[in-house]
C-alpha cells in the first residue's frame, strides 16, 4: 500500500463530478496514487466509508482511480477524499483524467 499523501486542503482540487445513476445521488472521481495490486482495490472498495452514504464504488487498478456514487445529503466529497487519504493513498489532480 502507498504511503499517505499530504493532499490539498479539503480536496476540492482532486475531484471531478459526473452524472449519477439516480437524480438524488452524486459522483466523485478520484485519481489515486499507490494502487498497485488487487488487494489495494479491495481496500478502497471496502473502506469504512461504505456505511456513510456511499452507494457504489468502482476502482480501476489500471487507471489508478475510483468512481464513488454517494448521497450528498449524508456525506460530502471532501469527507470521501479524506477517507482515501486516511487509508493510506495519495490523490492526484483530476485534470489529468480523461472525461
Amino acid at each position: 500500500m502507498a504511503q499517505r499523501g499530504a493532499g490539498n486542503g479539503d480536496g476540492d482540487d482532486h475531484r471531478r463530478r459526473g452524472p449519477a445513476s439516480r437524480p438524488d445521488r452524486a459522483r466523485i472521481r478520484a485519481r489515486i496514487g499507490g494502487l498497485h495490486c488487487s488487494p489495494c482495490t479491495g481496500t478502497v472498495e471496502n473502506a469504512p466509508w461504505r456505511k456513510a452514504g456511499v452507494d457504489k464504488v468502482a476502482v480501476s487498478l489500471t487507471h489508478e482511480q475510483a468512481l464513488v456514487e454517494y448521497d450528498p445529503a449524508r456525506v460530502g466529497p471532501a469527507e470521501l477524499l479524506q477517507t482515501l487519504r486516511d487509508i493510506g493513498y495519495t490523490l492526484h489532480d483530476p485534470r489529468k483524467l480523461r472525461p
